[in-house]
């Protein structure tokens, strides 16, 4: 029951208990409702940053308490659950912490405090006086339409990869062209046979254009539609099921369950059990498809994310060298890259290709990379950059300047909010000087996110254009703005102001303490640094970057990577 007397912390979709007592005090944070209409508890940003590192290290200190059993899976299924799971397992733990942060705000306020929640996991933590368990308001499952159309993509290609004629492939993301290219190969694209993959039951992802892939372009669905034609996978699922839960008893000792913390990670590992599954049946198709062929050495784009790493396995089980690229930057907290603390690190790729030495030094400081583990070529640009402007853009007036925003979906919703809010208010206030460009991140596919949040602070005199390409827009625009997007590191070579909404004062690209960012800190700030516009550009200090993390800026890392993979 719901009592006037008490003030509620909301943790999940609770707001329909309240619409017939409106008298009563409700707080929520972004760690547990991504849209609240009451109090928003909101952290100390020294606080943020001490609980991202935090919650990075104390998973590092489990695993390696506990890597005697991982290490046990392995060698049986030739594969490591823990970093598979590693980048979602990061984001889920450390939001737990900053929830918790906030609740224990919360309860600290005066008066009779209750927190709705339906995590278990809180009691761990909290007084169980404090906590009413009440299970949230569902939210409609279309796990089965996913499933449906999962099915339909696999079917569709009856017609099964044949050898590749040359001894190397490259692997490379479906859902980054529609057509079947990669940009991000660059001329690698045509310099080496390719299997074009995709993530599997990846809601985030959109499904692909079936018709749009070219017939006899061989893909992950048809490697994985030959491996369940051949019936192995129920005894592989069986084999798995029998290993997880041994692995779910040895996890379980007393030690672990005796820390409320190793609770939670046990927890959260676990909700990911359907995903390891997948990740597993896609390990065995490739196992099965690498077995048969004449294949050498793999080329990977986005090499450590989960279903990619699968596929790491598996090729190293048959011996083939495996090549991965940077595509984004990397940061000491990059889950999918900083493995230096772990005991035992996980499968990386034989070479790593880095933008510039700066990247390069990371991994082995701190990534956990050896010396030949990592080679620094420059960035992969696209044959002949597309060259292509938005026709909305050429009614923009010419005696104003142009902010580009390169928005991203950040994990932290409410910061991506104040972020975008900040952006256009800024734009309002100097409206008379500058006109607006929002450039979305190809995940961020609602352009309504954009007019909402527009429409809420009064401004929407703004273009989102995800048609002109990247090079257009730097060259089009006087600043740009963006949190740590690789688009701001891209844009460096262009020598103009780059504005870095850095509220948790992390500085993870390192812009503003290489002095090719302008830090803004706070919400407002924005707003003057525009008016005053004495942005000034450091010659020397963007030379120097632009030595430090682009190797080269010749066009030539395509090249150099190819040189190298020929020698192995």
């Amino acid at each position: 029951m719901l009592s006037p007397q008490n003030q509620y912390y909301l943790d999940g979709e609770y707001e329909h208990l309240f619409e017939h007592q409106k008298d009563i005090a409700t707080f929520s944070s972004v760690y547990s409702a991504e849209a609240f209409a009451g109090s928003n508890i909101e952290l100390d940003a020294a606080l943020q940053k001490q609980i991202n590192y935090q919650s990075f290290d104390e998973l590092v200190d489990f695993y390696n308490q506990n890597e005697k059993h991982f290490k046990e899976l392995y060698e049986e299924l030739h594969i490591d659950f823990w970093f598979l799971e590693h980048f979602r397992l990061y984001f889920k733990y450390r939001n737990f912490s900053l929830k918790t942060a906030c609740i224990r705000q919360f309860l600290e306020k005066e008066g009779s405090n209750k927190v709705l929640s339906s995590d278990k996991n809180l009691l761990h933590f909290f007084d169980a006086s404090h906590i009413q368990l009440e299970a949230a308001a569902a939210s409609p499952k279309k796990g089965y339409q996913r499933f449906l159309k999962e099915i339909r993509a696999i079917s569709y290609r009856l017609k099964f990869p044949g050898k590749p004629r040359q001894k190397r492939i490259i692997l490379s993301r479906m859902l980054d062209n529609k057509d079947g290219r990669d940009k991000r190969f660059g001329s690698l694209e045509s310099a080496y046979e390719k299997i074009l993959t995709r993530e599997l039951l990846d809601a985030s992802n959109p499904m692909p254009d079936l018709q749009a892939i070219p017939r006899e372009l061989a893909t992950s669905d048809q490697i994985f539609l030959r491996y369940l034609l051949q019936f192995r996978w129920p005894f592989d699922l069986l084999k798995l099921r029998k290993s997880l839960k041994r692995l779910k008893e040895q996890l379980s000792s007393p030690a672990n369950l005796a820390s409320e913390k190793h609770r939670v990670m046990l927890d959260l590992f676990w909700k990911g059990k359907m995903s390891f599954f997948v990740y597993y049946l896609r390990f065995r198709a490739f196992d099965a498809y690498f077995t048969k062929t004449k294949i050498t050495g793999i080329l990977l784009s986005d090499e450590n994310s989960p279903q990619q790493k699968a596929i790491q396995y598996a090729a190293f089980k048959n011996k083939i060298q495996i090549f991965g690229f940077q595509h984004g930057n990397i940061h000491d907290l990059h889950p999918a890259y900083i493995y230096g603390k772990y005991h035992s690190k996980p499968l990386l790729p034989d070479i790593t290709f880095t933008w510039g030495k700066y990247f390069t030094d990371l991994l082995l400081r701190q990534g956990g990379y050896g010396p030949e583990q990592v080679r620094t070529v420059g960035r992969i640009e696209a044959p002949g950059e597309l060259r292509f402007l938005n026709p909305i853009l050429n009614d923009f007036d010419t005696n104003k300047k142009t902010i580009i925003y390169a928005s991203q979906p950040q994990r932290d919703p409410l910061l991506r909010k104040q972020h975008l809010k900040d952006v256009l208010l800024a734009t309002q206030a100097n409206r008379d000087s500058y006109q607006l460009i929002i450039r979305p991140h190809p995940r961020e596919l609602d352009d309504n996110y954009f007019l909402k949040i527009g429409k809420e602070v009064g401004f929407q005199d703004f273009v989102i254009d995800r048609q002109s390409d990247l090079k257009t827009h730097f060259e089009f625009c006087d600043l740009l703005i963006t949190s740590f997007s690789t688009v701001g590191t891209e844009f460096i070579p262009y020598y103009k102001p780059l504005l870095v909404l850095d509220y948790l004062d992390q500085d993870l690209a390192s812009w503003i303490r290489e002095k090719v960012g302008i830090q803004v800190k706070k919400p407002g700030e924005l707003a003057d640094k525009i008016r005053q516009d004495t942005f000034v550009i450091d010659k020397a200090s963007y030379d120097t970057f632009v030595e430090n993390y682009f190797y080269k800026a010749d066009g030539q890392a395509s090249e150099r990577i190819r040189s190298i993979i020929d020698e192995k």
